[in-house]
């Protein structure tokens, strides 16, 4: 029920007849290979709950991945190569946590707003400009990472509407504005938006009472927005219990972007 093929360089394709025949597995992990492709037989496999395809030479995925019904974690780090999803990915009504860092990715697709589980999205250091719309349709997301996308100019302001966000981590993007209103983000807990040409933040982010790590450095703020910033940063919650372990928000911002 599980196959791991994991560190064959030599490893560059599959046999379409061999994948169809796969069709009880649980769990693939084909990490560090030389794949270019997938056999559209792929989506036969619908039994499968996790993949993991990491540092492989994918330039797509196939269509047929929108059959993986059941697939509840998706990885997909280190595909230099791979700039687009499919628009099917919409078809994996169970994935709650997707992970595309560190690959070419220079969108996403509209139909990520039908991932009504999705609660963890980590795309990480890729070329995207803009979040699409629709990912406010994400109902159950909690953790979103869209840091060091150098060109990622727009977050949708819609998504200001998704309460469930606890993490929102997009430093080091392009980014010259966050939400107008942070009225709905109540969950919030960790807003890292360094490094950005943002230059207001709106008094609402007055009200985030869960707040425990509020990064805005190397940003271009106003100085109403700097006092703003500084009233915000003088109110977080100042130690949490993570795990077993207490620890200060004041020494900890280091630690808490590995989260």
């Amino acid at each position: 029920r599980q196959l791991y093929l994991n560190d064959i360089p030599s490893l560059k394709s599959l046999p379409a007849s061999s994948v169809g025949a796969w069709t009880k597995l649980k769990v693939l992990h084909i990490n560090g290979c030389k794949l270019t492709s997938l056999p559209e037989s792929i989506k036969s496999l619908s039994e499968l709950t996790m993949v993991a395809l990491n540092g492989n030479s994918f330039e797509s995925l196939p269509q047929g991945i929108g059959q993986w019904v059941n697939v509840e974690k998706l990885f997909l780090n280190d595909c230099k190569s791979l700039s687009q999803l499919p628009e099917t990915i919409g078809g994996m009504k169970s994935l709650e946590k997707l992970y595309v860092n560190n690959s070419g990715l220079t969108s996403l697709p509209r139909s990520i707003g039908a991932l009504s589980k999705l609660s963890e999205l980590y795309v990480t250091n890729n070329n995207i400009d803009a979040l699409p719309d629709s990912i406010s349709r994400c109902q159950s997301l909690g953790k979103l990472y869209v840091n060091e996308n150098s060109t990622l100019k727009h977050i949708p302001e819609e998504l200001a509407k998704v309460g469930t966000i606890e993490i929102l981590h997009a430093s080091n993007c392009d980014l010259s504005r966050v939400f107008q209103s942070f009225e709905v983000l109540k969950n919030l807990k960790f807003f890292h938006v360094a490094g950005n040409k943002i230059h207001d933040l709106p008094e609402d982010i007055l009200e985030l009472k869960q707040l425990r790590v509020f990064d805005v450095k190397e940003n271009p703020l106003s100085p109403e927005a700097d006092a703003l910033a500084m009233k915000v940063s003088s109110s977080l919650i100042s130690a949490w219990t993570f795990g077993n372990t207490t620890t200060s928000s004041s020494s900890s911002n280091a630690e808490q972007k590995k989260l």
